[in-house]
């Protein structure tokens, strides 16, 4: 058990939405003993639309920081060196540390300076560190061997881990998740769309492979009808294709947080191609409404929450084989059944309050060692 004088603290890189919840549930179990860190609200690429309240207790470092582009990815890279008298005013006994950005690396070098606990935590798996550089894998093999334990949201999480040093025994699940209970009450909706796009319309998420399968799928249904739901510099000329294509689709604009749901539970089929993502937390969203996700094999959350034939498909890169697979499922309401039910069954694990015991589980299991 963490003892009841232990001051506990994360360092995140942005006031992520989907965290938000899981730390307020971990502030409703710790205390004023835990606070979050934050060199901004939202990272420049994110739409300060999207931006929530937190209820936990954090600090907003001074922003200080740079991007820049690497394998089509924007990467942000904060610089914070009022990040250690943040750390020393506040005392804590462990640091959660997600990233590692130069401020990651001060809240780093302060856990190490003053002998407090240190645990590792990422939102990305063993795929998506292929795109890291060799400065970022020289600094994780410093960084990581010195935890106490580790942190991640897939077992993705876990083997990058385990590259650098064994984690078994001392790793901890912290979920990516939905609002289940919020996503469920929209599964019985009409379905008015075949399929969904969801994303930011940029080339890593693949708009355009997306309005290639659907092109391919009206040649076999000629009334498919698309809802599309993000924003990005690639919106306009995806929109303009299908237009051409003469294809009936509803473009939603921005969505409050409240009416997502419902967004998901219009669409029969969930279409996820990527280039790269770390997790996926669209997944995740889709199949809390009942909505079967095809993806290809990059997001952490392929193979553990889409599962293959199961809740979804986890197909190559291939326009037919796509289009074939969302023909069959539209056309098959029995398997479709099964898959959706399967899909919204699987997911259900997924929680909040379950992400949350595991960032405790991890802080009890670092200050116990």
């Amino acid at each position: 058990m963490i003892s009841d004088n232990s001051r506990l603290a994360i360092f995140n890189q942005q006031m992520w939405p989907t965290r938000m919840p899981i730390y307020d549930l971990l502030y409703e179990m710790l205390g004023d003993r835990f606070k979050v860190f934050y060199p901004t609200i939202l990272e420049g690429d994110r739409d300060p639309k999207w931006a929530v309240r937190a209820e936990h207790p954090y600090h907003l470092l001074k922003p200080r920081s740079f991007s820049y582009t690497l394998f089509s990815l924007k990467r942000y890279v904060h610089i914070n060196p009022d990040i250690w008298n943040a750390l020393h005013r506040f005392k804590p006994d462990c640091i959660i540390i997600y990233g590692f950005s130069p401020t990651a690396l001060l809240a780093w070098l302060y856990a190490r300076v003053y002998r407090k606990k240190f645990v590792v935590a990422t939102d990305g798996c063993l795929k998506s560190d292929r795109y890291s550089t060799f400065i970022h894998r020289l600094v994780r093999k410093i960084v990581i061997p010195t935890a106490v334990a580790g942190v991640g949201t897939s077992q993705g999480s876990l083997d990058l881990f385990n590259l650098y040093s064994n984690f078994e025994g001392r790793f901890f699940y912290c979920y990516l998740c939905a609002d289940n209970e919020t996503f469920a009450a929209y599964r019985k909706q009409i379905r008015e769309y075949d399929i969904m796009f969801a994303g930011q319309f940029i080339d890593r998420k693949l708009p355009h492979f997306f309005v290639d399968v659907v092109a391919e799928i009206k040649r076999n249904k000629p009334d498919v009808s698309v809802i599309l739901m993000g924003d990005g510099p690639l919106r306009h000329t995806v929109l303009a294709r299908l237009d051409a294509l003469g294809v009936c689709y509803r473009y939603t604009g921005f969505v409050p947080n409240e009416k997502v749901p419902s967004v998901y539970a219009s669409a029969r089929l969930f279409l996820f191609p990527t280039q790269l993502d770390a997790y996926g937390v669209v997944a995740n969203e889709s199949l809390a409404v009942g909505t079967p996700v095809i993806c290809n094999d990059e997001p952490g959350a392929a193979g553990e929450v889409i599962l293959h034939d199961v809740t979804g498909y986890v197909l190559p890169l291939d326009v037919r084989l796509w289009s074939e697979r969302a023909l069959e499922l539209l056309s098959q309401p029995g398997r479709y059944r099964r898959m959706s039910d399967a899909g919204f069954a699987h997911v259900q694990k997924y929680t909040f309050q379950a992400a949350a015991q595991g960032l405790k589980d991890a802080f009890e299991y670092a200050t116990g060692n």
